[in-house]
C-alpha cells in the first residue's frame, strides 16, 4: 500500500541488461565528473612542478604547485560526492539516478511502489560497493533472481521497474 492507502501500481521488473546499460552511464557520468579536475591537476603539476634529473637519468618530481593538489583532491571528492549524489541521493528521492532516468526506470520500494528516500537511497548504493567489490555475487545473483534483484536490493527492500 501506498502512504495515501492506495495500492502499489503494478510494475515489471527492469530487465539486468537495461540496469547494467543504466549503471554504465552513472558511471560515465562519475569518471567525468572526475575527469574534468584531474586533467587539468596533471597538467599542473606536470607543467607546473619541480623536476630533477638522478645520475641514472630518470627524472623525480621534487615540488608539487599547491594548484595541482588542491584540484587532484576535489578530483577525488568528484569521484565519491557524484555517485553518491546521483546513485544514492538523487536516486532514492525520486527513483531514478541519471543513467535510470535515460532509460526509463525507476528504483523502489517493493512495497509501497514509492522512491526508497535519500537515507535508504544511500544505504542501497554504499551496499552496492560492498558486496561488489569483494564478490561479483551480488550481481550473479541478478542473473538467477526473477526480478534481477541484486543482493542490494534485497538489503534496501527495493527492485529496478519499468512504468
Amino acid at each position: 500500500m501506498t502512504p495515501g492507502g492506495h495500492s502499489a501500481p503494478p510494475h515489471v521488473a527492469a530487465g539486468l541488461s537495461t540496469r547494467a546499460l543504466a549503471a554504465l552511464i552513472d558511471t560515465v557520468v562519475s569518471v567525468a565528473a572526475g575527469l574534468l579536475l584531474a586533467v587539468p591537476a596533471i597538467a599542473i603539476v606536470i607543467v607546473g612542478g619541480t623536476w630533477t634529473r638522478r645520475p641514472d637519468g630518470t627524472r623525480v618530481l621534487e615540488s608539487v604547485p599547491p594548484a595541482g593538489l588542491v584540484l587532484l583532491a576535489l578530483a577525488v571528492a568528484a569521484l565519491v560526492a557524484v555517485p553518491a549524489w546521483n546513485r544514492g541521493i538523487r536516486q532514492g528521492r525520486t527513483g531514478q539516478s541519471l543513467g535510470k532516468q535515460r532509460l526509463g526506470v525507476f528504483l523502489l520500494d517493493r512495497r509501497t511502489g514509492e522512491p526508497l528516500g535519500a537515507g535508504r537511497g544511500l544505504m542501497r548504493w554504499l551496499s552496492s560497493i560492498v558486496l561488489a567489490v569483494p564478490c561479483l555475487l551480488t550481481y550473479l545473483w541478478a542473473v538467477v533472481d526473477s526480478h534481477a534483484r541484486t543482493w542490494h536490493d534485497l538489503l534496501a527492500g527495493s527492485w529496478v521497474v519499468r512504468r
